[in-house]
């Protein structure tokens, strides 16, 4: 198929000024260790995404912890977002907006259309995190999940779930949660008040927001 000289020029335009747009990001997190075994062009903005809601959680849940305790905050986290009954517009930072609305713009990370979740599961970064899961069984089960399509939040929640603790190692696998369990969910929340997931997940119960899943 040939594009037009004048289609040709508007891509590149796109593409340029969407790259600007990157370059130019507030990064915050800049200064906090690479993890990425992926080769993308979009690496820096993936880094912030998984930082920006490492800290939000941390903010957040560890207010009620006399000493930081990044177990104890996904933790309480965890089962909500997988079911997507968190508190967002209490979670989310004017930075986490900013790292939403540029993510957003990546080209093929998601679908939105989608079903269950607007996460695009055969996009190359997904693809990248699950090649990177330390975790065999976890990894197995993601990948074998994506290629039967059945994968959504709530179906890798049910081995995730008792295994959240590996979200303070793993980073890839945190990252994975930085998308699907919160970034993804910003598509429906009202971040202006207490207001549910308007798109309808499974039937999982919402739970009290400062109960931990371990107690």
């Amino acid at each position: 198929m040939k594009i037009s000289t004048k289609s040709f020029f508007l891509i590149t335009i796109a593409l340029l000024t969407f790259s600007c747009t990157e370059d130019n990001f507030d990064y915050k997190y800049s200064n906090q260790p690479d993890f990425l075994n992926c080769n993308h062009a979009h690496n820096n903005l993936l880094k912030e995404a998984y930082y920006t809601f490492d800290n939000d959680i941390t903010a957040y849940y560890g207010k009620y912890d006399a000493y930081p305790n990044p177990i104890s905050n996904y933790s309480k986290f965890i089962i909500k977002g997988v079911n997507g009954s968190a508190r967002y517009f209490r979670l989310v930072t004017p930075h986490t907006k900013k790292v939403f609305e540029a993510l957003k713009e990546i080209d093929g990370l998601w679908n939105t259309n989608g079903k269950d979740s607007f996460l695009n599961y055969n996009s190359e970064i997904i693809t990248c995190i699950g090649d990177n899961i330390q975790d065999e069984d976890l990894k197995t089960t993601f990948k074998a999940l994506i290629s039967v399509n059945s994968m959504s939040p709530t179906v890798f929640g049910a081995p995730l779930i008792p295994k959240y603790q590996q979200l303070t190692t793993d980073k890839h696998l945190g990252l994975y949660a930085a998308l699907d369990l919160y970034f993804e969910r910003l598509f429906d929340a009202d971040l202006s008040s207490n207001q549910k997931i308007k798109r309808p997940k499974k039937e999982e119960k919402e739970v009290e927001d400062h109960s931990g899943h371990n107690h």
